[in-house]
């Protein structure tokens, strides 16, 4: 007997050491939950695309920083940069590297730059950039600012410097301290809340302002028993940090600041992620508000992936670009907030993006946003799908002349990394894009899948449209991958499917 049922269709990015037992992928979609009473109370909306701002020199943009009421700052190559409100771009300085992340501070005055074995100041009022020449300069990979100084770490030594008061030129070699509750080295400094958090590689120390001779002390009882795995991993958000972090009985887990101690906020998914990598040492992050959420972007160069915690529901998602040949990390490098943008830098080329949610492209590369569900399964009986629906917003079609930009995603004919069509040839008509869904299917736990089958979302104005597969087959532990390229709005509400439960 046919009976209708719900497709768990709705979740998170959540794929387990075994397939067989959750496979579960939301790549450049998020979840909302909560809120009032409506048609469902979760849904999936799309991630933001990437528009053209401003265009630096070099191969990577490798920092970013926006002074309050000033304008943005950035490195790309070896060149310091400033980019004023309407993105004209003027050359400020030149660093001794040409490659790896820099770190930036201001103290009202100062921009301070290091670049892991030079330091640099930017006078924001002259426009001088200079090197740091101090013979006492320590060398930095990180900077933060607290109480007037410029604080420092001192690579692979477990010391961490602070310059002159509001001189980021000065420096006195012994204005320093060590790092004492575990001989490890220090990774990296972050001001949060006013105390200076020095990070090891295995344990933390909080600081406060004590006056002293050496103006910093260490707060009773302020020890983590966490240390940093990767130091640029570290970001401030939702009034705390948030890091990459490792202790003495092993690493690869994300952890949130509480008080004098952190909690684990990734999840078994995400962590056998990270695991399967070579490497996450040089993973970087940053954090940005939308909408009501914030992020926690989490990216791995070398394992080429990009991992968003929401913070405000708890919840991961992946976040992939589009490059001929396939899917790569996410190009955001680098983020800053200016102008009420978020904007970020590529981290190929020299490109400033403005990442807004109502722009449907990465500057005119195709999003492909993948959901793949749970698994869907009856006591490990046979089920015969004779009908699926997948609930989302319909009729969000564009006119191709409607922006250039969606004229010339439709015109270049991109074909996607296995070889499935963008949108299909049927996806212009008449002046109007048709956007397509693909839907495919795995009986296996995801080793092998189906043909992809297309159908449309609807062109412009078909609000009451249906997205419907018939005569899907059967299986007994059956699970669904829906997967949309073309530049609309994407939101994905739920699934139902009409089904036949086989006797055993």
């Amino acid at each position: 007997m046919t009976q209708r049922i719900k497709i768990p269709f709705v979740g998170p990015a959540y794929e387990s050491k075994s397939k067989n037992v959750n496979a579960q992928r939301s790549v450049n979609l998020y979840l909302e939950t909560g809120g009032f009473e409506g048609k469902s109370s979760i849904a999936l909306y799309g991630t933001p695309g990437l528009e053209l701002f401003a265009t630096l020199g070099g191969d990577g943009v490798r920092g970013e920083y926006h002074p309050p009421s000033k304008n943005l700052f950035a490195v790309s190559g070896n060149t310091f940069y400033e980019v004023n409100r309407a993105g004209v771009v003027t050359e400020r300085g030149t660093l001794n590297s040409s490659s790896g992340r820099v770190s930036m501070v201001d103290n009202g005055t100062q921009i301070m730059i290091v670049d892991g074995v030079d330091g640099y100041i930017y006078n924001l009022d002259t426009t001088a950039f200079v090197q740091i020449t101090d013979s006492d300069f320590p060398g930095a990979d990180t900077v933060t600012f607290v109480d007037g100084y410029f604080a420092v770490n001192k690579p692979d030594t477990g010391r961490w410097h602070v310059s002159a008061l509001l001189d980021g030129l000065s420096w006195d070699a012994t204005d320093f301290t060590t790092a004492e509750s575990s001989p490890d080295e220090l990774v990296a400094v972050l001001n949060i809340q006013g105390t200076v958090h020095a990070f090891g590689r295995y344990t933390t120390e909080i600081y406060y302002n004590s006056a002293a001779v050496f103006p910093f002390d260490r707060i009773s009882g302020g020890i983590m028993k966490w240390g940093i795995e990767a130091r640029f991993s570290l970001s401030e958000a939702d009034n705390t940090a948030f890091w990459l972090g490792r202790n003495l009985s092993g690493g690869h887990v994300v952890l949130r600041k509480q008080g004098y101690d952190a909690i684990r906020v990734s999840d078994h998914a995400v962590e056998e992620a990270m695991d399967k990598m070579s490497t996450v040492s040089d993973a970087f992050s940053y954090s940005y508000t939308s909408r009501g959420h914030t992020f926690y972007v989490l990216t791995f160069p070398t394992g080429n992936q990009t991992w968003v915690l929401d913070i405000t529901t708890g919840l991961w998602h992946e976040r992939q670009s589009y490059k001929e040949g396939g899917s790569i990390r996410h190009r955001a490098n680098a983020h800053f907030y200016f102008i009420d943008e978020h904007i970020v830098g590529d981290f190929e080329s020299g490109k400033l993006y403005k990442m807004r949610d109502d722009v449907l492209t990465d500057d005119g590369d195709p999003i492909e946003r993948i959901r793949r569900t749970q698994r869907v399964t009856d006591r490990e009986k046979n089920i015969v799908y004779s009908r699926l629906e997948v609930d989302m917003e319909t009729g969000v079609g564009l006119s191709t002349s409607s922006t250039d930009e969606t004229e010339a995603f439709f015109a270049d004919g991109s074909i996607l990394a296995d070889g499935s069509k963008l949108a299909g040839d049927d996806s212009v008509v008449g002046g109007e894009i048709n956007p397509a869904a693909m839907l495919r299917w795995s009986d296996d736990g995801g080793h092998t899948w189906s043909n992809e089958k297309w159908r449309s979302m609807g062109k412009k104005g078909e609000y009451g449209k249906r997205v419907v597969w018939n005569r899907l087959g059967f299986g007994r532990d059956r699970i669904w991958e829906l997967k949309i390229t073309d530049p609309v709005k994407v939101v994905i509400i739920g699934a139902v499917a009409d089904i036949e439960v086989m006797a055993a």
